[in-house]
């Protein structure tokens, strides 16, 4: 039987993939849909149409539910198994492979997987190393046929296969002289290059560092931002790299902007140089303004640098004087607090603005004051009787912090402590998506 509406929201889910900035993801609409979801999907996987077929096992795959309540997958197995074996669409065969594995790690999926590599179609080898990715570095059997699509005609074949076998880190060092050939081709495609050797190759920073240093001037603000992510990765960034992320903060794209203040934020003391740069983003002087979520990022930064910033904590305590009201306020407060704590080990105010956070209706932050007052170890003994009642959270991974963090402060293994009924059965609730 025909079923109208989640064949639409199908088609529109279909276009929410292709669009590289979708304006709305009907997957939501598909979760709403609640106990019915599956089985209409898995009627949708006999659709005579293969672009619906496709559509179908992918929601499979993407499928969660808002309220932590995990939907049961499990029919859905018999079709995308005879998908995988008799679909005569080769794409509709890579996304019940994806689906297959993303329910129980199917190893017949990542043959298919590993064999869409060789598709006629590019559309399909495209697919194929898109989706061997997201599987990892566990389909060992994929690295030989990903190194032999780094000399695919496809352009993006070749950038997806490097993504790949980055995953796999020194494991695949035989792939290097295959990936250098990267480093020839277009902008996008040395910085894709680049990344791959470096997380395989992290002692190649210095030779690769220019590479990406170039690349943030780049007239694409796509390229530019790609080129933040891989300088934050560096295992030692020099002082070039800190020198062109702390202009890129200036960037005239505010994704360009966000990319290289979280790429600052990784490299530690080596960010030294852009502490004036990050005072100024934590005032609010910045091309973002008062964007609260960006000051926080600075702080964060800042916090990171450690004791080479103590010049600027005066300034990360006149901000937590500031009135600030919701949860990016709040969020706010912790990340200056804990910056102050990062670079004098000055507790006080990241006690008291963790115990408040704690109580919060966001779990999110319930969870960050969890994990972050037990980083003051004894000296969050006032932190104790909230971090206890945080024991009983909804939500587990406030539990599971708020444990640790007792461990940390009073040494007491939360596997001494008795839990409640109501705890084991809270600790079975699967992890909620979002923010409650």
């Amino acid at each position: 039987m025909d079923d109208p509406r989640l064949i639409e929201l199908l088609r529109q889910f279909s276009e929410c993939l292709a669009s590289p900035d979708p304006q709305r993801n009907p997957l939501g609409e598909i979760e709403d849909l609640g106990e019915e979801a599956v089985p209409r999907l898995v009627a949708a996987l006999d659709h005579a149409e293969a672009l619906i077929r496709r559509m179908a096992a992918c929601a499979l795959a993407c499928l969660h539910s808002p309220n932590g309540v995990p939907f049961s997958l499990a029919p859905a197995i018999p079709r995308l198994e005879r998908m995988l074996q008799a679909d005569p669409d080769s794409l509709a065969r890579l996304y019940a492979a994806e689906a297959l594995w993303t329910i129980r790690e199917d190893e017949a999926a990542i043959r298919v997987l590993v064999g869409g590599l060789r598709d006629s179609e590019a559309e399909a080898r495209r697919c194929a190393a898109t989706m061997l990715g997201v599987v990892g570095p566990e389909a060992s059997q994929a690295m030989e046929p990903l190194i032999e699509a780094l000399g695919d005609c496809d352009i993006v074949v070749r950038r997806y296969a490097a993504e790949d076998l980055a995953a796999f880190g020194p494991a695949a060092a035989e792939a290097l002289p295959n990936l250098e050939s990267l480093l020839r081709e277009d902008q996008w495609t040395q910085v894709v290059g680049a990344e791959a050797i470096l997380k395989i190759a992290p002692s190649r920073a210095e030779e690769l560092c220019p590479v990406l240093a170039d690349a943030l001037h780049s007239r694409s603000s796509r390229i530019r931002y790609r080129a933040t992510q891989a300088l934050g990765e560096l295992p030692r960034p020099d002082a070039r790299a800190v020198s062109e992320l702390t202009e890129a903060l200036d960037d005239e794209d505010e994704v360009v902007r966000t990319g290289a203040l979280w790429a600052l934020g990784q490299m530690g003391p080596a960010a030294a140089p852009a502490i004036s740069a990050l005072v100024a983003i934590l005032q609010g002087h910045g091309m973002d303004g008062d964007d609260v979520l960006i000051r926080g990022m600075a702080a964060s930064a800042l916090g990171e640098i450690g004791p080479e910033a103590r010049e600027a904590v005066p300034d990360l305590i006149e901000c937590l004087d500031e009135s600030y009201t919701g949860p990016a306020g709040t969020r706010l407060r912790l990340q200056v607090a804990r910056a102050v704590w990062r670079i004098q080990q000055e507790p006080r105010f990241l006690r008291s603005i963790g115990i408040e956070a704690l109580s919060g209706a966001k779990w999110s932050l319930r969870r960050l004051a969890a994990q972050w007052l037990g980083d003051l170890g004894p000296a969050a003994q006032a932190a104790v009787p909230h971090l206890e009642r945080a024991l009983q959270d909804k939500h587990p991974s406030v539990r599971r912090h708020a444990a640790s963090s007792l461990e940390k402060i009073s040494g007491i293994s939360p596997c001494n402590r008795a839990e409640s009924p109501v705890e084991r059965q809270q600790s079975k609730s699967p992890l909620p998506l979002g923010d409650g």
